[in-house]
Formats: structure tokens, C-alpha cells, sequence
């Protein structure tokens, strides 16, 4: 994924769908911790049973339930 490739550092990503992102992430190594935030309790839950297990515990994976655009503040992006 050409995106996770330019990742690095502490990245932040807004919703998690089936986890394609942090998992491409995850494989650079200049990645040192991911957060997402995703609305969707449901989703969380369902990653968190079926796909989680299946990724790395190399780098630090969050998961915070809630609304992109409480996020979306220069206090918090400035941290990423």
C-alpha cells in the first residue's frame, strides 16, 4: 500500500474497516504506533474478535471509539 509505505512515526487514521490500513502500516518499519479512531462500536467489536488476533503485536495498535471529528483538532493531529 503506497500510503502505509510513507507512513511513519506515530500515525492516526480515521475508521477502521476490515483493518487493510494498520495492517499495511504495520509492516513499515519506521511505524512506531497506530491509532484509529472509529465511530462504529459494532465494527470495533467485530475487528477485535475475527481480524486482531491475525496482526502483529510489533507495533502499539488503538482502538478509540468516537467521531473523527472530535479528532480533528490541531491539538490532537499535531501529536501524529
Amino acid at each position: 500500500d503506497p500510503i502505509a509505505k510513507k507512513a511513519h512515526g506515530n500515525v492516526l487514521t480515521f475508521g477502521l474497516g476490515i483493518g487493510y490500513f494498520p495492517f499495511m502500516a504495520m509492516l513499515n518499519p519506521t511505524v512506531k504506533s497506530i491509532t484509529v479512531i472509529e465511530k462504529s462500536k459494532s465494527v470495533i467489536e467485530l475487528f477485535n474478535q475475527s481480524l486482531k488476533p491475525q496482526f502483529s503485536n510489533n507495533v502499539p495498535l488503538t482502538i478509540i471509539e468516537g467521531d473523527a471529528f472530535d479528532y480533528w483538532k490541531e491539538d490532537v493531529l499535531n501529536q501524529y
